[in-house]
């Protein structure tokens, strides 16, 4: 009997410490107490490529935001040479996407919310824009409480749905 007393204890010890809770930027409606989000807003124009996130098959493609070619190489830097490339449509398509797109990074994310339980969340980017040595990383989540960097408006909905189709159908991309 002390023995089972004992081990529901721990139990009940361990589960008090579960961290469950969803946070509000997961479901999308605002606490009217919170202060309003604001973003500083940066020209996706500034970025000439972009790395696609291929975590099925273990790569990550390197995609020339001008021509639509993309080379794969592996998580620790490998270039394989594997050469695919966007068809007419799919480039159509991106430009329209990136055409005066911005991308917004929260101005207080994590700051105000230094007072809240978070939770322990994180969420891969499905994205990175880089430009030289700059990368911003579309879409990543660290926590609960931060509202990822991506494009601002629907046009960060629609790019992540087009690297999620151009993804599904790597194989083919072969190029001309």
């Amino acid at each position: 009997m002390r023995k089972g007393l004992v081990i529901f204890s721990f139990l009940g010890l361990i589960l008090s410490f579960q961290n469950c809770a969803k946070s509000p930027q997961d479901n999308g409606v605002a606490d009217p107490g919170e202060t309003p989000i604001t973003f500083n807003k940066v020209p996706a124009s500034d970025y000439k490529s972009m790395t696609l996130w291929d975590y099925d098959n273990g790569q990550f493609l390197d995609l020339d935001l001008k021509t639509g070619r993309m080379t794969a190489f592996e998580e620790y830097g490998y270039v394989r040479g594997d050469q695919f490339c966007l068809s007419e449509t799919e480039k159509t398509t991106l430009a329209e996407i990136m055409e005066n797109a911005e991308i917004c990074n929260p101005k207080n994310n994590g700051t105000s919310m230094q007072d809240q339980a978070c939770s322990m969340v994180y969420r891969y980017p499905y994205a990175s824009l880089t430009n030289g040595s700059e990368e911003i990383k579309l879409g990543e989540k660290t926590n609960g409480c931060e509202l990822p960097i991506d494009l601002c408006g629907e046009k960060g909905q629609l790019l992540k749905k087009f690297v999620s189709s151009v993804v599904a159908t790597i194989k083919s991309h072969s190029c001309p």
